[in-house]
């Protein structure tokens, strides 16, 4: 028999739609920032997001067609751990809503970035080369964490030295060499996205504790 997956079956077995999704919100991220758009005109629709999501889980735990269809639909865009428990999109969007609305905005940025692709650079390397390497948590390897580390760095490139380049940026302002500030950005996106805070969901976890290291750094 066969052992060869098909393109369906490949694509969830490692999460591809899910991924795709978790990086394209660092994009659209940087395309509202762009196009004049500021942290207390996005969080309204954050929560507005919130509440049609919280209550499809709500009316999913206690219905069980309407359960078998949600997650026919939205299965592609969730871990098989979810399907039984809170989908990640909840977390998602209070967690940006929480760095967007208790942080200055190029610190809630740049902990978007990191949650939206140190968060995934994180899982594709250490499903791919996770196995050769030490554990340094529950379901955390050191080459998931080499590669939020990595994938840090060159998200503080990206918004500090390309896009947010102005003498008003913190970058511009802050006490550390801009080389420093990105191995200090890649270093805070892979503590952030190793860490277990009371067993909460990465999706709050990385951008609230990357907020947080930031805005105490910087």
């Amino acid at each position: 028999m066969s052992t060869k997956l098909t393109w369906s079956q490949w694509s969830k077995k490692n999460e591809i739609p899910r991924k795709l999704l978790h990086t394209s919100i660092g994009f659209i991220t940087l395309g509202l920032q762009r196009y004049g758009f500021h942290a207390e005109q996005i969080t309204p629709y954050l929560a507005w997001g919130f509440l049609p999501a919280f209550t499809g889980d709500v009316i999913r735990f206690q219905w069980p067609a309407f359960s078998h269809l949600y997650n026919r639909v939205m299965g592609p865009l969730m871990r098989e751990s979810e399907k039984n428990s809170w989908n990640g999109v909840i977390f998602y969007l209070l967690g940006t809503w929480i760095v967007l609305s208790f942080f200055p905005e190029d610190i809630a940025v740049m902990s978007i970035l990191l949650l939206s692709w140190c968060d995934t650079a994180a899982s594709s390397f250490g499903r791919r080369y996770g196995k050769y390497t030490p554990k340094i948590a529950k379901n955390k390897s050191l080459a998931g964490s080499l590669g939020a580390f990595g994938c840090g760095i060159l998200a503080s490139y990206l918004y500090w030295g390309i896009i947010r380049t102005g003498p008003d940026s913190m970058a511009a302002q802050s006490w550390m060499s801009f080389p420093v500030l990105c191995v200090v950005n890649g270093f805070v996106g892979a503590v952030a996205e190793a860490m277990d805070v009371w067993g909460l969901d990465d999706n709050v976890v990385i951008p609230v504790v990357s907020g947080l290291l930031l805005y105490i750094i910087m």
